[in-house]
């Protein structure tokens, strides 16, 4: 049923564009409203992600070269399990032909610790490793 909800996520953020001032508070918001959405923290890992400062400073980077055509948007991929007790989200640019992934972060809860992907290595650092380079 995850994967359902999420699939549906994914579709919705292909099919619902946002724009201006807008996309900051409504994109995190937007995949739990439309899918009828888990929890509190699923939520609250996505606000998480959206509001580090890089992901901002992209999102308003590819809006501005873009002239608005293209959005940056999050997806919660997966959520905790016994094996792997994280959520992941990608974080990728919404083009009108196609997506591309910008980041992946894996966010443990309750602690609010997150990694993100090194995207020469594959592994997943901590976000002052990453700020670093």
């Amino acid at each position: 049923m995850k994967e359902i909800k999420i699939f549906l996520c994914f579709a919705l953020f292909l099919l619902i564009p946002l724009t201006g001032q807008r996309e900051n508070k409504a994109l995190a918001h937007q995949s739990f409203l439309m899918t009828q959405a888990t929890n509190n923290e699923s939520e609250k890992v996505i606000n998480l992600v959206w509001r580090l400062p890089e992901v901002q400073q992209k999102a308003a980077e590819i809006r501005r070269l873009s002239k608005g055509k293209v959005s940056v948007k999050l997806m919660l991929e997966s959520t905790p399990t016994k094996t792997e007790p994280y959520y992941t989200v990608r974080v990728f640019e919404d083009n009108p032909d196609r997506i591309v992934t910008l980041y992946w972060f894996r966010v443990n809860m309750p602690e609010e610790k997150i990694t993100v992907q090194d995207e020469i290595t594959g592994e997943y650092i901590s976000l002052e490793q990453w700020r670093k380079k």
